[in-house]
């Protein structure tokens, strides 16, 4: 799973619709809205979730998710926080949800230098910390430049990805989904666009080498991978209220449009009485370790974003072995 859905990943280890939209006083921190729509290429529009999302001045919003594992469905509660603009972006994002009777959580925040990310489940407790400024620097030092010469793109695109919340996860989204896009038909009570994405080659093949034509035979997809992702994002404020990864057992309902109602995904998560003006106390992004021992991720994040840098983005799913 990816972005806000590792958390289902942790818990295999052990909606009602939004209520408001934009404040009319904040209309002018974000930019407007593009004339609406018809399906097209869901790129360009993720670009604008994206775009404004990273230039949104506050954000706060309650969490539901329910996450299906077999035949036990898991459903929690959490909150999300976001404050600051582009690289002065601070967040905090906190789920929980009941494991065998027992709580568990997950909390992360981004203080404006460490990406700290707290795990505790209900046998065991990982808490991990990535060095923005020491990645920054890194990059910076290894000459991390894009094909025109440029460092800085490639070295705030790197840092982007690690900067957590919801502006990680839509990057993590754009970078493995191909996307198309059309408007919603009432499955949010607020008007929306759909975006239905679907693995892009290189991306599926790091995770499931398939036999060539696995990808139209669902039987033989792995129970616990998801076949595509539904994102539903408000046609005013371009703000994600919902997601959806969908296994196998939904694949028909990727080409209806909207991409259908699916009654079971693997995982679904909605933002609702989400707010853009609003007082956070500022301890909401502040972390302490405490005496718990943390592990650096830096290193290991820092080695991702070169590996994606060399690896070449068009590579072709391998055609042989099944899983």
């Amino acid at each position: 799973m990816l972005g806000a859905a590792a958390w289902s990943g942790a818990l295999l280890e052990g909606r009602t619709a939004p209520t408001s939209g934009p404040a009319a006083d904040d209309a002018a921190a974000v930019p407007a809205t593009p004339a609406d729509r018809g399906s097209h290429d869901g790129a360009p529009l993720l670009d604008d979730v994206l775009s404004v999302m990273e230039r949104r001045p506050l954000v706060v919003a309650n969490l539901r998710q329910r996450v299906q594992i077999g035949e036990h469905e898991l459903s929690g509660t959490g909150c999300y926080y976001q404050q600051g603009a582009g690289i002065q972006r601070r967040t905090r994002w906190q789920m929980q949800t009941l494991v065998a009777g027992e709580t568990a959580n997950l909390l992360q925040v981004f203080d404006g230098r460490f990406l700290w990310t707290d795990q505790h489940l209900p046998a065991s407790r990982r808490v991990t910390r990535i060095d923005m400024v020491r990645l920054r620097r890194e990059l910076n030092a290894r000459g991390a430049a894009d094909e025109e010469g440029e460092a800085g793109s490639v070295v705030d695109r790197g840092c982007a990805e690690f900067r957590g919340g919801l502006v990680q996860l839509l990057r993590e989204l754009a970078d493995r989904f191909d996307f198309t896009a059309e408007p919603a038909t009432g499955s949010l009570a607020t008007p929306c666009y759909a975006l239905v994405g679907r693995w892009k080659p290189q991306e599926l093949g790091g995770l499931w080498s398939p036999l060539p034509d696995a990808e139209r035979a669902p039987e033989a997809w792995p129970t616990h991978l998801p076949h595509h992702v539904v994102l539903e994002v408000g046609r005013e404020d371009l703000f994600p209220y919902r997601l959806e990864y969908r296994g196998a057992a939904d694949a028909a309902l990727a080409g209806l449009p909207g991409g259908g109602q699916a009654s079971t995904p693997l995982a679904r998560y909605e933002w609702f009485d989400v707010q853009f003006i609003a007082t956070i106390e500022p301890e909401q992004f502040s972390y302490t370790a405490g005496e718990i021992d943390w592990v650096d991720r830096t290193d290991d994040a820092l080695r991702r974003i070169l590996e994606q840098r060399a690896a070449p983005r068009t590579a072709a799913l391998p055609a042989s072995t099944a899983p």
